[in-house]
């Protein structure tokens, strides 16, 4: 029994076979009970007529007949695909009349009603597939599939061997491309891609410079909605928990708690204008680097912003940094770093970052660096409420003209 009509709610009880209980409300696809020890939640209607499902979360969808699936749970969208009768693809949860499909490495809907639900262990081969996983790329190369590492950043070198200070065989030009081979993670937590150059040269690449093309092979090249106030916007304040980020020179200021407060005015700045707002975390939790970008990808969003504060040892550092993965966020990045550029910090433009919740994000998205916490003059602005709706006004600037793009006359 749950919280929520949807099989993804907190879950409150559990019922056993032939339980009698009180039925008080209903939809079309849930019931709600009252147990005897007054305590109320909801229960699928789908689980309670269908003797063939043993709970709510073993769960495949099956086509009875060709069926329209959108990427948003309204009818009123764009259908991306038809599910064709006889078809079965993997459900992650029933929510009130809609199920959560995957399909072709990204989250769809279809409506309750069009399909039928059927026990996932009966229907799924389990051969260890995830149809929402990233590509292996290590695994692609030993089956032969060529993979390709680009350049992003420039200045830097192709090196003899996995160490920043080998002899190189040359520097890479910016835009380059080589054939990626495997990455290595070196025991001083450097990081780097073994490839080969157009000569047949072997050598390797700091993972931070290039990024692998077949990444970007399922992001999405514009938002679905063609305006802010019809927009889902995923915010993400970095770290959390017991992960504090960078912290100030005198260890009083954590950046977990500096993302966070600035998130909530970005939130706020933006649900102003009528656009739905996701936060990865409301509080300071830990929440994996794996679950910001799964979320951003099952949640279809428009755009998936990672808020940041910078550090380094260098103090003298200062100023806003807009870093994008995919190429074809770059026009996010233009428009983003152009209106943060409004701001009383200085602004570094837009560079290439190699970031977890980017680079595994299918969604259009970018890493918002919005000062360095290790600089005292950053500090005392970044700390300040003012500086924190100044940012969510320029945020939400960035996104009104990133959407303007895609308005039609």
């Amino acid at each position: 029994m749950r919280q929520d009509p949807s099989t993804s709610a907190k879950a409150l009880d559990s019922l056993t076979k032939n339980q009698t209980v009180f039925v008080i409300d209903q939809t079309d696809f849930w019931y709600k009970l009252r147990l005897p020890n007054r305590k109320e939640g909801w229960i699928p209607r789908w689980l309670i007529d269908d003797s063939n499902l043993n709970n709510d979360h073993d769960i495949a969808v099956l086509f009875k007949d060709s069926t329209p699936i959108y990427p948003k749970k309204s009818i009123h969208n764009k259908a991306i695909d038809k599910g064709q009768k006889g078809q079965i693809l993997p459900a992650y949860e029933e929510d009130n009349g809609w199920v959560k499909v995957s399909l072709k490495g990204q989250f769809a809907f279809v409506p309750t009603e069009d399909i039928e639900l059927v026990s996932a262990t009966d229907h799924l081969k389990d051969d260890g597939h995830n149809p929402i996983s990233e590509p292996k790329r290590d695994q692609n190369v030993a089956k032969g599939k060529k993979e390709t590492a680009q350049v992003r950043v420039a200045d830097h070198y192709f090196l003899k061997e996995a160490n920043i200070l080998a002899e190189p065989h040359y520097t890479a030009a910016m835009g380059q491309k080589f054939q990626y081979l495997k990455t290595i993670n070196c025991d001083d937590g450097s990081q780097f891609y073994q490839v080969k150059d157009e000569n047949g040269v072997e050598g390797y690449i700091e993972s931070t410079i290039a990024a692998v093309l077949s990444y970007s092979d399922n992001h999405v090249s514009s938002p679905v909605a063609k305006s802010l106030s019809d927009a889902i916007i995923m915010i993400d304040p970095g770290h959390g928990g017991d992960d504090s980020g960078a912290t100030s020179l005198d260890e009083s200021v954590f950046e977990k708690n500096v993302t966070l407060e600035t998130a909530l005015e970005v939130k706020k700045a933006l649900e102003a204008t009528g656009a739905t707002v996701i936060m990865s975390r409301n509080n300071d939790e830990f929440v994996s680097l794996e679950d910001r970008a799964k979320r951003s990808n099952a949640e279809l969003v428009d755009v998936f912003l990672s808020l940041h504060f910078d550090a380094n040892a260098e103090t003298s550092l200062s100023g806003t940094t807009t870093y994008y993965y995919h190429e074809a966020d770059l026009n996010l990045a233009a428009d983003m770093n152009k209106a943060l550029g409004n701001l009383s910090l200085p602004n570094n433009g837009v560079q290439f970052g190699n970031y977890y919740v980017i680079r595994e994000n299918n969604r259009p998205c970018l890493l918002l660096e919005l000062g360095y916490i290790t600089n005292n003059n950053d500090l005392h602005t970044i700390q300040s409420k003012d500086y924190r709706q100044r940012v969510a006004d320029q945020i939400t600037q960035g996104l009104q003209t990133y959407f303007s793009r895609y308005q039609t006359n």
